[in-house]
């Protein structure tokens, strides 16, 4: 045995006070070949789809809102990591230039050939260091000893 759904015809009455929008309401059935209750009929499913999208929008836009928040976030931080690295990388540069003596005449040929050598180690090592498996001052005196 089924269940049967007791269903209700139910009747509505729509009072229309514009003539524009009954004349557009009966040109549309008319040319769908529609009748004025389905005219009606669609129109309300188009309204109930349309709340439901708006719902969907606004949970959308939440979910997106949150979204850019942390990644804006995310972006501050990596801002300000970037200043105390450029700090870092100013200072060091300061210090070298203020504190580094000038090469004597008669050693210049030596210091290029150990600085070439020392750049391309360096160039070797960058790709680990980026990597996070060694730090930098680990490296430099990995490399004396």
């Amino acid at each position: 045995m089924s269940a049967r759904r007791k269903t209700s015809n139910k009747w509505h009455t729509v009072r229309l006070l514009d003539p524009l929008l009954t004349e557009k309401i009966e040109s549309t059935a008319h040319e769908r070949g529609w009748s004025i209750s389905e005219v009606y009929r669609e129109a309300i499913k188009d309204f109930f789809d349309k709340e439901r999208l708006r719902e969907e929008f606004s949970s959308y836009r939440e979910m997106m809102e949150s979204s850019f928040g942390e990644t804006s976030k995310q972006i501050n931080q990596l801002r300000n990591d970037m200043q105390v690295m450029m700090a870092f990388f100013d200072l060091f540069a300061k210090s070298y230039y203020l504190h580094t003596p000038a090469v004597p005449a008669d050693a210049v040929e030596l210091a290029i050939m150990n600085a070439k050598q020392r750049y391309e180690k360096l160039l070797k090592q960058l790709p680990e260091v980026i990597q996070g498996q060694e730090g930098i001052l680990q490296t430099a005196v990995t490399d004396r000893e």
